[in-house]
């Protein structure tokens, strides 16, 4: 019986680990394009008072893309605007500029990453990364993140443990 306990604790403790490891989620050739898509899973990015994000890495054909679900606690509801940007800020002191390639309106629930997420504002964002942005998210963590709204913008720091998440993601969709 204390065998059996005991077990079910050590799984129990090791459930969230394993459910943040960065892998493969697809891997196949799209049955309408024909072109292959790679696409990681999401994880963790963003986590504080002020929102949570996901990212994912995304590779479809030849373009590589950072798919960015971010939601801001307790916003009403915020748009961003084709042509505006997504400014990661590296630790290195470098700017990668990601343009926004379609207007994205918030909703309730819409950054959220699961059903059980509260309702806040927020947007699902595919971002296309050019191969300099690559090789600059690719070589140092990402530390702050700035998203322009048609209202001004969204601003907050990244953790130093999840900074590092985009250029891992990188690494495992360039290795397929």
């Amino acid at each position: 019986m204390k065998s059996r306990i005991l077990c079910l604790f050590l799984v129990a403790i090791s459930l969230p680990g394993l459910s943040f490891a960065q892998k493969i989620e697809e891997n196949k050739i799209d049955e309408s394009t024909k072109r292959p898509v790679i696409r990681t899973t999401w994880e963790p990015f963003i986590r504080n008072i002020k929102g949570y994000s996901f990212v994912r890495v995304s590779k479809v054909d030849e373009n590589t893309y950072l798919d960015l679900k971010y939601t801001h606690v307790g916003s009403s509801r915020f748009i961003i605007n084709e042509g505006k940007h997504v400014i990661l800020r590296l630790k290195n002191d470098s700017l990668v500029l990601l343009n926004v390639a379609t207007t994205v309106s918030s909703c309730r629930g819409c950054g959220n990453n699961t059903i059980t997420m509260g309702s806040d504002q927020g947007v699902n964002l595919p971002l296309l990364l050019l191969p300099e942005q690559i090789d600059n998210l690719s070589i140092a963590p990402a530390i702050a993140i700035r998203i322009y709204t048609v209202d001004g913008y969204i601003e907050t720091d990244i953790k130093e443990k999840d900074g590092d998440m985009i250029a891992k993601q990188l690494k495992l969709v360039q290795q397929k």
